[in-house]
């Protein structure tokens, strides 16, 4: 099913000239995973990122991905780990 689902998302994100803007809330959380400016791939620190905001601040976590099927991929992972409640010290 989670395949499916990246699937959907990538064939979404193609649809939208490359520029990823994925959001899920779960209860106060609003996992976010975006397409970077340029510069930073540029600069190699990588062309996605996914955060977690919680009641409208952004938490102390950040991963980043250099391709569309990673960051899908880790979004998704980023969403199940809070599901399980699995994330620790930063949620």
């Amino acid at each position: 099913m989670m395949e499916n689902n990246i699937k959907d998302m990538m064939n979404l994100t193609k649809m939208e000239k490359h520029k990823m803007d994925l959001k899920e809330t779960i209860g106060n959380y609003v996992i976010s995973t975006v397409t970077l400016p340029k510069s930073y791939n540029d600069l190699g620190l990588g062309t996605y990122e996914s955060m977690i905001i919680n009641n409208g601040k952004f938490m102390d976590y950040q991963q980043r991905y250099d391709t569309e099927e990673e960051a899908i991929v880790g979004h998704h992972e980023i969403v199940m780990k809070i599901h399980q409640d699995i994330l620790g010290d930063y949620i």
